[in-house]
């Protein structure tokens, strides 16, 4: 594997170290020999990351899964300038649909038990706690309808998985403020 593979690769999931390996071992066995800097892997970072920022408005449908995304490549390499932007972005994201709201609300309160999502990133990378709750107080400001059931799994009802995710989300910010 060259460098240049070995880069192809780490993008291609995100750096994450686990799905590189459970996906493709072999592969993750020659990555892993080329033993890469951490200094080479925080630059492929910082080009996912701006890749991630110019991209995130393309599909709005979409714009909850690129904004997981950032939030997990940026708490490899906690940034200000990263935190502030994506601070930026999600002050539009109260025009994003409920489902896609919903979704940007459990990206902030972590998708594990630890609560190390979106809001862990901010509190600790930047002095923005009380800025991002402002925000997220606006993004989480709706209530859900019988109506907005799909009936796709996690969505019969709606507004048990928006109660969950906003009781996470606070509890995340009770942690890390």
């Amino acid at each position: 594997m060259t460098i240049e593979q070995a880069e192809k690769y780490y993008k291609q999931y995100d750096g994450h170290g686990f799905h590189m390996w459970r996906e493709e071992p072999e592969r993750y066995e020659e990555y892993e020999k080329l033993s890469v800097s951490p200094d080479l892997k925080k630059k492929w970072d910082d080009e996912l990351i701006r890749g991630y920022f110019e991209t995130l408005w393309d599909h709005r449908d979409d714009a909850w899964r690129i904004h997981g995304r950032l939030i997990e490549i940026m708490k490899r390499n906690p940034s200000k300038e990263y935190a502030d932007r994506l601070l930026n972005e999600m002050e539009k994201m109260t025009a994003l649909d409920k489902r896609s709201r919903i979704l940007i609300i459990e990206n902030m309160a972590g998708r594990d038990r630890a609560l190390k999502g979106g809001c862990m990133l901010i509190c600790t990378a930047s002095a923005q706690a009380e800025r991002m709750d402002r925000i997220m107080n606006a993004v989480m400001d709706f209530r859900c309808e019988k109506d907005d059931a799909t009936g796709e799994i996690g969505w019969t009802d709606p507004d048990v998985r928006y109660k969950k995710a906003v009781s996470a989300y606070r509890a995340a910010y009770q942690k890390w403020k």
